[in-house]
């Protein structure tokens, strides 16, 4: 997303979350707006031509409300936007799989799931494979990039591209990252890139 841009999300988040969107995108200028209880009806009402996404939680941290995921994805595809759910309380997939409700990425929180015991702090991202990004909505993929000798990212490793789909986006801001050394052998790191097939590396043991 660029300055101008904004998201609709629903108004039930973990405070991080809320923090985030509210104070932090802001200043990006970036907007936020909150539909209430995550409703798809009042999700649709805040829709419009600038907008880039649509985030919910699968359980609403701290209300513990459940949105309709069914229709909300059916406000999704008729703008033709990607339904981002954070799926920390959906237990990495055991409660809870939401791309098999019609969602096209999964964030979740590593911390809480995978370093649980408060040593190291992490985030999963899951592409479904299930949305073109390069629609001409998000042009820093669609577009030539400058910093890139006009490489097309979503040309290369989009949907239809040989590399999967946003793990280009994934595998950039990974390589910028970097984990230290102390907090490596704390997590299991799984790579998973859906369109390649199985995929998993870096299995570290205490």
């Amino acid at each position: 997303m660029e300055s101008g841009d904004n998201f609709v999300a629903g108004s039930n988040l973990y405070g991080g979350t809320f923090n985030q969107f509210k104070v932090s995108f802001k200043r990006l200028g970036i907007e936020a707006r909150f539909a209430t209880d995550a409703e798809a009806d009042k999700i649709e009402a805040l829709i419009d031509d600038k907008t880039k996404a649509i985030y919910v939680e699968t359980i609403g941290n701290p209300s513990f409300n459940i949105p309709d995921f069914e229709k909300i994805a059916a406000v999704a595809k008729k703008y033709d936007l990607p339904l981002i759910v954070d799926n920390t309380f959906g237990a990495g997939g055991y409660l809870f799989k939401p791309l098999e409700y019609g969602a096209n990425v999964i964030v979740e929180s590593a911390t809480k799931w995978i370093g649980g015991h408060g040593t190291s702090i992490g985030g999963v991202i899951v592409d479904g494979g299930n949305y073109n990004w390069g629609n001409g909505k998000y042009p820093q993929f669609s577009e030539p990039s400058e910093g890139y000798h006009g490489l097309v990212f979503s040309e290369v490793f989009g949907e239809s591209g040989p590399f999967g789909n946003i793990q280009f986006a994934i595998r950039r801001v990974w390589k910028g990252s970097g984990i230290s050394d102390q907090h490596s052998p704390l997590s299991i790191h799984f790579y998973y890139y859906k369109d390649l097939k199985p995929c998993l590396c870096g299995c570290n043991a205490m």
